[in-house]
């Protein structure tokens, strides 16, 4: 939604793809959960919030 509304925000900021733009504007945290089978647990890295939005 930002690129449709804040396109020359975003240029002036060298924001071209997306990549950059998520380095610039997410958290990531990781965390443990249980694996599908249910079997163990496992690490998985997600968005957590949004910043600087």
């Amino acid at each position: 939604m930002q690129l449709y509304l804040q396109k020359e925000a975003l240029k002036q900021m060298g924001i071209y793809h997306f990549d950059s733009w998520a380095a610039n504007f997410r958290e990531v945290t990781t965390a443990l959960e249980l694996t599908v089978e249910g079997s163990g647990f496992r690490f998985k890295s997600r968005f957590n919030k949004f910043t600087n939005l």
